[in-house]
This record gives structure tokens, C-alpha cells and sequence, in this order.
């Protein structure tokens, strides 16, 4: 038996706090995974209210992670087991746990397919690829689909592969395909995703509404978040060291700034542009003889300034034309857009139709397919076999939870009993899995509209460890 092992406050509602779905956001060596493990245990081990292993759903993003997990929980039972030999409780779920759902979301996904192979149309016997395998295929169906395209001489595509030509081969061409098919691979519904991209290019709408627009304007509000954060610390530098004569300006900054961002959700493209292209900080009126208090604080506010400078110069070079040059360029563009987006199409169709040839799937199959047995398209809502599945789990553990993608984000959504018995884990600092096109915003998403839990409080809600 190992020694009896004390949680801090917040590391306790982690494992004690049930009723709806928490995020819990973890930073290196805070203990998430412990705290992950307790909660499991202490929920199948509740001599009240126990729910058994197998009525988990824990998913981790890597084999080895779920193997360690595993043997963990294995290991936690072993020592109640020997603590208290008779308490069948721990023998059932000792007994349970080589069925228990723990495994990568890809592992949870091969096993709902072959679950329900009959509903999904997959070859009778199908495999995951190799990794070597998927390369060769992908690599097969690129040549394909090019030189089909360069056969065709088609005046879009000719003009988006000379853009995308260092007048020695295509390989940049090649790379364009493959990373927009990596990101379409990422949504749930990929065709409905790609279709989006080519509309934005041609739709005809305010530039600040278009989905390629909305990103930018939420980089701009943090740009802007953060140059009222430089000058609300300017303000306390200022009256700490007496700098009276910077009182006069540096408030009126920090209201300028904060009335910018309030208006931005407002404003046209246009409007926006000239109002941080065109921004510039107060003068400040300097200080008459400074003692070496003062003369420390004007440093410090200097330093804060340029920072703030930096930023704005940041900000402006997002947005370096006005609307009407910006639709010009869009026209321009529209026709290579297309061409590449229907090459994407293209290879899209080519590759899938190599892998059913030889009964494989890749991962990104393995989410979709699942996500055709689990969500409408139409409506975007659970199907009717999702929710019978969801009442097999009491709750959805999601480990790593910053290095999910939309596709395996509206899975767990799918399962989760309109997300409310979610348990997700994760450090945004810490994703990886760039390469599978992890998208920690969605992380940032809720850790935002999440309020802290506090004890007694409502769920959802955020518990910080750190």
C-alpha cells in the first residue's frame, strides 16, 4: 500500500464534482492524469452509487496512454483488493476492466464500425492502413489526379499550378492539395467544409462577415485585449511611481482602446481598418525633473509602450487594403480557388476509391464513418442510434482534450447527451498533434465560455489546475 496522497482543493472537484460536464484545465505537472485516474476509481468503487468501468467512455490519444491508464486503474483495484479482500465490488470491476472502453478515439471508432458494419456500406472485413501503405496510396492518387488536370489543360487549373510553380516541378502544388485536404479531413462534414471555402471567395456579403474575415477580426479583438492590458499596466506603473503628468493621457488610451473593441462586432471592414490602421497612442506630457522613482517608472512605461507600438504595427498589417482592393484580389483569385478546391474533390474521390479497392481505412475514415452512423448531416443532431449509444455511458472522459479536431469534437458532442456528462482534460500549452490537425481552439472555446467551478456552483465549468 503507498502512501495516502493529499489533493489540493481544486484537484478534489476534480474527482468529486459530478452532475454535468466539467473541463478541467491542467498545467504541466499538476497532476491531471492522477486526477483523472482518482475519479474513475472513486466512481467505480462508490459503495453508494457505483457506476461499473465498462459504462465509461476514456479516451486517450495515443495506445500507450490508454495501455498506461489501464494498467493504472488495474493497479488502484489491486491495492483496494488487498486492502479488502471481500469487498466484491472491486473484484467486479477488476473483472470488467479488460472490456472497459478505454482506447484512442481511432480504437473507439474501429469498434463501433465493426459493431455496426451492416449500417455503414464499408467492405465486409475491412483494415486500418499502414501508415507506409497510406503514403504510397496518397501518392498514387496525387499523380492520378494531376495528370488528368494537365492532360485537360484546363485555363483555372493551368494558371493556379503556374502560381504554385518554382519552374522546377509542382511539388508546391502537390503540398497546396494535400494540406487543404488535411484541414477538410479535420470537419465533420469535409465536402460541406470545402463547398464554404469556395463561397467565400464569391459570396456576396459585408467582408467582415465572411468566415475567412471572422478569424481575423477575432485576432484583432486579442491584439487590441492585449494593448489595454499594456496600458492598464502602464496606468499602475504611473501611479505607483508618481508619474502625475502620465495620468493625464494613459487613462484616456485605455478608454480609447476599450471603446474599440466594444464597437467592433459593429463596424464595416472599412471602418475597422481606419480605425486601427489609423490609431496611435496619446503624446504623453513629460514629466518635469523626475526623481529616480520617477525615472524608473518612465522606463518601465516606455518599455510598455513599444510594446504597445509593436502590436498595433501587428494589427495594421492584418488588415493592408481596403474592402474594394480586397474584392478585387477575391475576383482574381476566385477562379484558382476553385481549380484547387476541386482538385481537392478530385484526389478526395481518387484516394477513397484506392483504399476500398483494398478494404483499408485511414484514420480520418475511421472518425467520419462513425460521424455518418452518429450525426445528421441535415440537421446536425445526434441520430437516433447515438442517442441509444449515449445511454451506455455514463460519462465520456476525454483525456488531452486540447489536441481534438472538429470532426472528433462533434463525436464526443454526439455521445455526450447534449453535452452534458462530459469530462475533458487538457494543458493548451502542451498540443502536439498538429500533424492530425489538433485544433486547441476549441479548448480555448469552452475554457472561455466556462465559468470557474465553484463549490456548490453549476456546471459546466472550468476547474484550473496549476
Amino acid at each position: 500500500m503507498g502512501k495516502t496522497r493529499e489533493w489540493t482543493p481544486q484537484q478534489e472537484y476534480g474527482f468529486s464534482v459530478h452532475g454535468g460536464s466539467l473541463l478541467v484545465s491542467a498545467a504541466a505537472g499538476s497532476g491531471k492524469t492522477a486526477v483523472l485516474v482518482e475519479r474513475i476509481i472513486r466512481r467505480i468503487t462508490d459503495p453508494e452509487n457505483h457506476v461499473d468501468v465498462d459504462r465509461l467512455l476514456i479516451v486517450t490519444f495515443t495506445r500507450a496512454a490508454a495501455a498506461e491508464m489501464r494498467q493504472r486503474l488495474s493497479d488502484a483495484l489491486s491495492d483496494k483488493m488487498a486492502a479488502e479482500p471481500n469487498n466484491m465490488l472491486y473484484v467486479r470491476q477488476q473483472m470488467l476492466l479488460p472490456q472497459a472502453n478505454i482506447s484512442t478515439i481511432d480504437g473507439f471508432c474501429v469498434r463501433l464500425l465493426q459493431e455496426f458494419a451492416g449500417r455503414t456500406g464499408l467492405p465486409v472485413g475491412f483494415r486500418v492502413a499502414e501508415e507506409g501503405q497510406t503514403k504510397l496510396l496518397i501518392s498514387q492518387a496525387l499523380d492520378t489526379v494531376l495528370e488528368q488536370n494537365y492532360r485537360r489543360q484546363d485555363p483555372a487549373f493551368m494558371q493556379l499550378a503556374s502560381q504554385l510553380s518554382d519552374g522546377k516541378d509542382d511539388f508546391i502544388l502537390r503540398r497546396a492539395v494535400l494540406t487543404a485536404n488535411e484541414f477538410m479531413q479535420a470537419q465533420p462534414f469535409p465536402q460541406r467544409w470545402l463547398q464554404q471555402q469556395m463561397d467565400a471567395y464569391t459570396a456576396v456579403m459585408p467582408l467582415e462577415k465572411t468566415d475567412w474575415m471572422k478569424p481575423i477580426i477575432k485576432q484583432l479583438d486579442f491584439m487590441l485585449e492585449r494593448i489595454e492590458h499594456y496600458t492598464q499596466q502602464a496606468i499602475q506603473v504611473a501611479t505607483r511611481t508618481n508619474l502625475d503628468s502620465y495620468m493625464q493621457t494613459l487613462p484616456l488610451d485605455a478608454d480609447n482602446i476599450r471603446q474599440l473593441r466594444q464597437r467592433l462586432p459593429e463596424m464595416t471592414y472599412d471602418e475597422i481598418r481606419q480605425q486601427v490602421v489609423g490609431y496611435k497612442p496619446l503624446k504623453l506630457i513629460p514629466q518635469k525633473k523626475p526623481d529616480a522613482v520617477q525615472a524608473e517608472g518612465k522606463e518601465t512605461v516606455a518599455s510598455l509602450r513599444k510594446r504597445i507600438t509593436d502590436r498595433l504595427k501587428q494589427a495594421a498589417g492584418l488588415l493592408p487594403d481596403t474592402e474594394q482592393q480586397c474584392r478585387e484580389d477575391m475576383a482574381k483569385m476566385a477562379p484558382m480557388v476553385e481549380a484547387l478546391c476541386r482538385l481537392v474533390q478530385e484526389f478526395t474521390a481518387c484516394y477513397t476509391d484506392l483504399k476500398r479497392q483494398q478494404k483499408t481505412l485511414d484514420f480520418s475514415d475511421l472518425t467520419h464513418e462513425a460521424l455518418k452512423l452518429l450525426v445528421d448531416p441535415d440537421t446536425d443532431k445526434p441520430t437516433l442510434l447515438a442517442r441509444q449509444l449515449s445511454s451506455r455511458f455514463e460519462e465520456i472522459m476525454v483525456d488531452e482534450y486540447q489536441d481534438c479536431n472538429a470532426a472528433q469534437n462533434t463525436l464526443f458532442r454526439a455521445l455526450s447527451r447534449e453535452e452534458s456528462n462530459l469530462f475533458m482534460v487538457g494543458d493548451i500549452k502542451q498540443s502536439i498533434y498538429v500533424f492530425r490537425q489538433a485544433m486547441p481552439e476549441i479548448f480555448a472555446g469552452r475554457l472561455a465560455a466556462y465559468p470557474p467551478y465553484t463549490e456548490g456552483g453549476s456546471l459546466p465549468a472550468v476547474i484550473t489546475l496549476g
